[in-house]
C-alpha cells in the first residue's frame, strides 16, 4: 500500500484510507503510537484510558509530584501506583 505525505499547516500529515482505518477499528480522534526502524514506520493504537480513570490517573500523578517536591523518578511513581492498585484490589476484591 503506498501512502501520500500532504501538508498540515506548517507540519505535515499521512492519510489513512477508510478500510486501514475500519480493518484497525480505528477511529478519527484516536491516538496511535508509532516506531521507526531503518525507515520504516510502524503505527498501533495507544492504550484507550476511559476518561473517569485518565482523570482520577492526573489528580494520582499531581500528588505524587507535589509529595515529592516535583523530584520524582518514574519508577517511584510505578513502584507507588503498583501498591496503590494491590491495596484496592485487596480492599475491594479480596485478592491479596
Amino acid at each position: 500500500m503506498i501512502f501520500k505525505i500532504a501538508k498540515w499547516g506548517h507540519g505535515a500529515a499521512i492519510r489513512l484510507p477508510a478500510n486501514v482505518m475500519e480493518s484497525n477499528q480505528w477511529q478519527i480522534g484516536d491516538q496511535l503510537i508509532g516506531r521507526l526502524d531503518e525507515g520504516a514506520l510502524t503505527l498501533k493504537a495507544a492504550p484507550k484510558i476511559p476518561v473517569e480513570i485518565r482523570h482520577e490517573l492526573t489528580q494520582y500523578l499531581l500528588a505524587v509530584k507535589e509529595r515529592s517536591g516535583g523530584e520524582t523518578k518514574i519508577e517511584d511513581v510505578l513502584k507507588e501506583l503498583e501498591n496503590e492498585i494491590a491495596k484496592r484490589n485487596k480492599e475491594v476484591h479480596g485478592i491479596p
